[in-house]
C-alpha cells in the first residue's frame, strides 16, 4: 500500500521530539474521510517518522493556481469543483470542531488532494500548529500565546481566487490591524455567485459554451449576461423549499 512518511531529522531537540510525538498523539484521535488518515508512528529508533495515508494530488494551493486559466486554454475547474472543494474542508473543519479541535491554520497549502481528476476529495492536513512550530509573530495575543488568523473565509477566498496568496505584501501586524478594523479582502476575481446560479438553475450547462477567455472579458465589460436558463425557475425552486420539498404541478403533464 503507497504510503507517505513525515520524518523528524535525527539531529533534534527533546522539545522537537516531544512536539513531533504529540502531534502523532493528535492525529490518532482522527477518523474521517476529509482529514488526513495516520497509518502508524515509529519512536523507537532515528529517525522518528509517521506513516501517512498517500494523496497522490498534492496540496490543494498548487493544483488551484496549476489550474488558472492561460491564453492557449480555459481552466479546467469549474464552480462545482470549487465548491466541492470548499465542502470537503467545510465537513472536515466540522469534525474536528466536534472533537474539540482547532487546527489553527486552515489554509490551502495545508489540504491535500486524493487526486487531480474528477471524483477527487480535500483532506485536512499538517497538524504541526498544534506543536506551536510557528513562534514568531504569525499569531500572537499578548506574550507568546496564539490566536489563530486564516480563516474558514480566507481559504474559500484562496479556493474561489485560484490560489492568490491573500493579504498579498501585508506584515502580520498589518493584516492584524486590517482585520481588527473591519478591513476585507477584495472579492477574488473570476466567476461570480451569479454564475453558480445560473449553473445550478441550468442543471449543469458549462457557462460561456465555445468562448475564449478574452471573449468571455470583452462580454462581461461591456454588459453582456448569460442567456437566462430554461427548466426550473427561481420562483418554483422557493416554492419547493418552502413547501418542504412538495413537488410543483403535481398531476400535472407538461
Amino acid at each position: 500500500m503507497p504510503v507517505a512518511v513525515k520524518t523528524l531529522p535525527e539531529l533534534s531537540t527533546v522539545q522537537a521530539e516531544r512536539d513531533f510525538l504529540m502531534e502523532a498523539a493528535i492525529m490518532a484521535k482522527f477518523n474521517h474521510s476529509n482529514v488526513v488518515h495516520m497509518i502508524g508512528v515509529c519512536f523507537d529508533r532515528h529517525p522518528r517518522f509517521i506513516v501517512l495515508e498517500l494523496l497522490a494530488g498534492g496540496d490543494l494551493k498548487n493544483f488551484l493556481r496549476e489550474s488558472r486559466p492561460k491564453p492557449e486554454r480555459v481552466s479546467a475547474l469549474t464552480m462545482k469543483d470549487l465548491l466541492l472543494c470548499s465542502s470537503d474542508v467545510a465537513k472536515g473543519c466540522r469534525y474536528l470542531e466536534s472533537k474539540r479541535f482547532i487546527h489553527r491554520d486552515i489554509a490551502a497549502r495545508n489540504c491535500l488532494l486524493s487526486s487531480r481528476g474528477p471524483g477527487r476529495t480535500v483532506k485536512i492536513a499538517d497538524f504541526g500548529m498544534a506543536r506551536d512550530i510557528y513562534r514568531a509573530d504569525y499569531y500572537k495575543k499578548g506574550g507568546k500565546a496564539m490566536l489563530p488568523i486564516k480563516s474558514f473565509g480566507v481559504l474559500l477566498w484562496e479556493v474561489f481566487s485560484l490560489g492568490i496568496m491573500p493579504y498579498t505584501g501585508c506584515a502580520n501586524r498589518e493584516v492584524m490591524e486590517m482585520v481588527s478594523g473591519g478591513g476585507r479582502l477584495e472579492k477574488p476575481t473570476g466567476m461570480t455567485f451569479g454564475v453558480l446560479l445560473w449553473e445550478v438553475f441550468s442543471l449543469g450547462i458549462m457557462p460561456y459554451t465555445g468562448c475564449a477567455n478574452q471573449e468571455v472579458m470583452e462580454m462581461v465589460s461591456g454588459g453582456g449576461r448569460l442567456e437566462k436558463p430554461t427548466g426550473m425557475t427561481f420562483g418554483v425552486l422557493l416554492w419547493e423549499v418552502f413547501s418542504l420539498g412538495i413537488m410543483p404541478y403535481t398531476g400535472c403533464a407538461n
